[in-house]
């Protein structure tokens, strides 16, 4: 049976998943958006050889909705929203890190205040972890564990948990509208020309491209060499869909 279903005590068939990475312990680590009438879900720890699964309330009343590895820490973000039904009891999304080994929180901080969720969580080759809480992107030292910086998104309706950083640092992540590029270097976020399609999921990159999805089609975007080679013509869009390098593939 391939593929198949992994069952296992303390479940919701209601949950929203949202979340699932590689651990630095080679475990598999997810989150999702808790159930109907419920304000909490857990971080959950699956050892895909055995099939065993360990849930840990890590965050009380929050759901966990994004991870990310930073040495041999998991690091998540929550909502706070709860899930339909429920009333959530807690302003303010955390960032977390979570030690394997130990099984217990780290550190803990809300780094933008009011903000009910955090996504696109994401430990960058410059040593620094980057997110967005609501509409803010920040900058976040674990080694200090300290924000610093932030900045309030130009753009509306960023995907949750669709980035990844490329061979140049850059990081490159999708909002409906069209991709966006984070420069760490001067901490400055900018959305590539906007898409003449609704962008409603992805994410994958590899081989110099970004795969995306609109609909029922999966687009690739070839990533330019550099910053300033980022140019569209009016023939073509922001997902290169007249590119002779990206093509339209029907699902």
């Amino acid at each position: 049976a391939n593929p198949g279903l992994v069952n296992f005590s303390g479940e919701n068939d209601s949950w929203r998943p949202e979340a699932m990475i590689d651990g630095p312990d080679g475990n598999v680590y997810a989150g999702a958006l808790a159930g109907y009438g419920f304000i909490q879900s857990p971080l959950i720890e699956w050892n895909a050889t055995t099939g065993s699964v360990q849930l840990f309330d890590v965050v009380p009343n929050q759901s966990v909705v994004s991870l990310a590895t930073w040495q041999d820490l998991i690091l998540g973000g929550t909502s706070s929203s709860g899930g339909p039904g429920s009333h959530s009891i807690q302003a303010d999304a955390q960032l977390f890190a979570w030690n394997p080994s130990t099984q217990q929180v780290q550190f803990q901080i809300a780094p933008v205040a009011g903000a009910r969720s955090i996504t696109d969580l994401i430990a960058a080759p410059n040593g620094m972890i980057y997110g967005i809480a609501g509409n803010t992107l920040f900058e976040f030292n674990p080694q200090t564990q300290q924000i610093t910086d932030s900045q309030t998104l130009p753009f509306a309706n960023v995907l949750y948990n669709s980035v990844a950083a490329d061979d140049a640092g850059r990081i490159w992540g999708l909002a409906e509208s069209g991709i966006f590029e984070i420069d760490t270097n001067a901490f400055n976020i900018t959305l590539i020309p906007s898409s003449p399609l609704q962008i409603t999921g992805g994410f994958a990159m590899g081989n110099g491209d970004i795969y995306l999805v609109s609909g029922p089609s999966v687009y690739s975007y070839t990533i330019p060499l550099a910053p300033a080679a980022v140019t569209v013509s009016p023939a073509q869009s922001p997902v290169s869909l007249n590119n002779a390098r990206s093509e339209e593939r029907r699902v």
